[in-house]
């Protein structure tokens, strides 16, 4: 793997988001959940903001990933309970948000992960703005993804929960 990329002592959580295998480092992570049984829905919010609960003390909002970043297979707003959810503290520092994915695949060891020479990939337009690069692991070509870059995007920076 080049210098930009993560070292072998970090671990990865490996997910789908519509057709697309993903890893992301486990240190941009607060916790692995479920949906949770009930989301308040916002009114006037828009289509990709699945509602907000509680997570003991905070209240977190829960985004469609796939929807958020207009991947296909993704026109569903809502859920189902039981999916997997990537808890996350925001940008601000200030709460938690989670980013909900198609399916979580589990955890990859770094010692399993190798660079891909595969340079003919195709990421869907949607993962371009926070993907770092492919890799190979576990037979599989993974996109790179940094989360802290979706956290980033302007459009959730504007959620207020307030």
């Amino acid at each position: 793997m080049t210098s930009n990329q993560p070292t072998r002592t970090q671990r990865f959580v490996g997910y789908r988001v519509g057709d697309t295998y993903c890893l992301s480092p486990t240190i941009t992570l607060s916790a692995i959940a479920e949906s949770p049984d009930k989301l308040v829905q916002l009114p006037g919010s828009k289509a990709w903001l699945m509602g907000v609960a509680r997570m003991g003390k905070e209240l977190v909002p829960y985004i469609n990933l796939p929807h958020f970043l207009s991947l296909p297979g993704s026109d569903s707003k809502d859920a189902p309970n039981g999916s997997p959810v990537l808890i996350m503290k925001d940008a601000s520092g200030i709460g938690s948000i989670g980013l909900k994915v198609d399916e979580l695949v589990g955890f990859i060891p770094t010692a399993l992960i190798s660079d891909d020479g595969d340079s003919n990939y195709a990421v869907p337009v949607g993962l371009g703005s926070c993907l770092c690069g492919t890799v190979q692991a576990k037979g599989r070509t993974w996109a790179l993804i940094d989360l802290m870059n979706i956290l980033n995007d302007p459009k959730l920076q504007k959620i207020d929960l307030s």
